[in-house]
């Protein structure tokens, strides 16, 4: 105790001396002393984390999740996120570090109102990537986890499967999960634990594209999902496809783009001709590009006209290096990419439907780009009968 009124006296006389010399009044009055408490005299009675549970819950009023009125149902979400769990130790975690009680009967009873907000949630966070991530429903990525439960008792929807958990004694269900470029999710299934994973792929989509009235969508998927049967059905509803591979099983194939075209008589050689399918693709509107300036740039940047023999050519490389003070190497890249739609390998002279071709690319006046804002895209002109001209004249 003398030790503690020998501080006291210390911090009074200290205070008068400032007060003396410097002629600034204390914010407190000297006339309040703060108590000093013995650390013998306390007990620790636990700390809770009010940080993480406050910013969670303003991530959710972003999501407008609060208007769904269900307490319950986002306190169990950030017990999911903070330490995943079942249901039962999710309302003790809640109650052991966030404060906040729920009890056992009121977890039962709201569990029947939880699962009829599905369609308003998945509605919730589509308006989300929408809004922050312009998810436009042209392309959507595909895959599926495995949910175990510790038990040993199977029923309809629990059943032993093939685990990426290693837990194949014990039941589990199967979580389709489609998410967004930028790995939002966007919509989700679930099916039975002993189901293949590649038959899980069509009732999905198949679901996602009735429920928001999809005409065309791109679905990027493992191997492992896309069989014979699911291309079938895929192509049959009209749908496209992207299958992931590991990149060292793919082949290395060498592409000279300044070799002869496959259609001679109309391009003066490949480049021209691989250039050419990305604008027929764009004017046809089954190609829709990413929101991506550099190959927007490198794309409009790229000029053409007409050989002796009255076919398209495109100009020298190195002149659009010069002019753009670049190299339009992610032009290049998607027109390498359309060297895969036909054996570069079969030199065919035959152009009969060439014709045909080219009067049907006329008819088709429009030319849109899905999902972006074509103002923004340089070096697009129109012509003298209203369409859109890629290059020529810029």
């Amino acid at each position: 105790m003398l030790i503690i009124e020998e501080v006291q006296r210390l911090k009074h006389n200290a205070n008068n001396w400032i007060e003396e010399t410097t002629r600034q009044q204390s914010l407190f009055p000297q006339a309040v002393e703060l108590p000093v408490v013995q650390l013998n005299q306390l007990q620790y009675v636990g700390f809770r984390y009010g940080l993480l549970y406050e910013s969670l819950y303003e991530v959710f009023k972003r999501f407008n999740f609060h208007w769904l009125r269900n307490k319950l149902l986002l306190d169990l979400v950030i017990a999911r996120i903070a330490q995943p769990s079942s249901k039962l130790r999710s309302i003790e975690f809640l109650k052991e570090f966030f404060g906040v009680e729920h009890g056992r009967r009121e977890l039962y009873r709201q569990i029947p109102i939880i699962l009829k907000t599905r369609n308003t949630i998945e509605s919730m966070i589509l308006e989300i990537a929408k809004k922050e991530f312009a998810f436009n429903f042209s392309v959507v990525f595909y895959d599926v986890t495995t949910l175990y439960f510790e038990s040993f008792q199977e029923d309809e929807l629990r059943r032993s499967g093939f685990s990426k958990d290693n837990k194949f004694t014990q039941p589990q269900i199967l979580l389709g999960l489609l998410v967004s470029g930028e790995g939002f999710p966007v919509g989700y299934q679930i099916f039975e634990g002993k189901k293949f994973e590649g038959h899980t792929l069509i009732p999905i989509i198949l679901r996602f594209k009735r429920k928001h009235k999809i005409e065309r969508l791109t679905v990027v998927a493992a191997a492992a999902m896309i069989s014979i049967e699911n291309i079938k059905a895929l192509t049959k509803v009209h749908l496209n496809y992207i299958v992931g591979a590991r990149a060292a099983n793919l082949p290395v194939i060498g592409v000279n783009v300044s070799r002869p075209a496959i259609k001679r008589k109309r391009f003066a050689n490949l480049r021209a001709e691989l250039y050419w399918k990305i604008r027929d693709s764009l004017r046809l509107g089954i190609l829709s590009l990413p929101d991506d300036d550099l190959l927007a740039g490198d794309l409009t940047s790229i000029k053409y006209s007409f050989d002796h023999l009255g076919r398209v050519a495109l100009e020298n490389k190195e002149k659009t290096k010069n002019r753009i003070n670049r190299s339009p190497d992610t032009g290049d890249a998607l027109a390498l990419s359309y060297a895969g739609t036909f054996n570069i390998e079969e030199m065919d002279d035959d152009d009969t439907d060439d014709r045909k071709e080219r009067l049907a690319l006329r008819a088709e006046s429009k030319w849109t780009v899905p999902g972006r804002d074509t103002s923004t895209v340089s070096r697009w002109s129109v012509g003298n009968n209203g369409k859109r001209r890629f290059g020529k004249g810029q």
